[in-house]
């Protein structure tokens, strides 16, 4: 197995095709958000930019590997839609939502796994910046990973 969890402008540096993996998992794009959040507008990816990398990616692993895709949505640990932050996120998870199906891959729907325990406890318990979740907010993800990996209810 191997898993990406880079920012889409150093997905070219990352190379886990030498590595002949049998599962690939991508989970790319809020970094590239955050940095417009962040006022750091040159560092940030604007949304063409991203989906034209992530392609490449997706194009790179078919042709160069018979491995399993796992596409792990970006995700804000923020219950407001109407967040900023979260705004400008939604058309990031859109593109990788609509390469799912396109590359035959997994999606894992993890602001939905958020949204689904943000209810129950406030953003602060499970990141203290939204983006980087605590060991808490790894298991959320974690848990919805495997569930649509097959591995049920764990």
């Amino acid at each position: 197995m191997a898993t990406l969890f880079v920012t889409s402008t150093l997905v070219g540096h990352m190379d886990v095709i030498n590595q002949h993996p049998q599962w690939v998992s991508v989970m790319i794009g809020i970094n590239d958000v955050w940095r417009w959040i962040a006022g750091k507008f040159a560092d940030a990816v604007p949304l063409d930019e991203f989906q034209a990398t992530y392609r490449r990616l997706l194009n790179r692993v078919r042709s160069e590997t018979d491995a399993r895709l796992v596409l792990v949505e970006p995700f804000l640990i923020e219950s407001d839609r109407s967040d900023a932050f979260r705004s400008r996120l939604e058309p990031y998870i859109q593109v990788v939502d609509a390469f799912a199906p396109q590359y035959g891959a997994l999606l894992v729907r993890t602001q939905a796994a958020f949204d689904g325990v943000l209810p129950a406890r406030s953003s602060e318990f499970w990141s203290g910046d939204r983006v980087h979740p605590y060991i808490q907010g790894h298991a959320v993800i974690a848990r919805a990973w495997l569930r649509v990996i097959g591995y049920g209810d764990v």
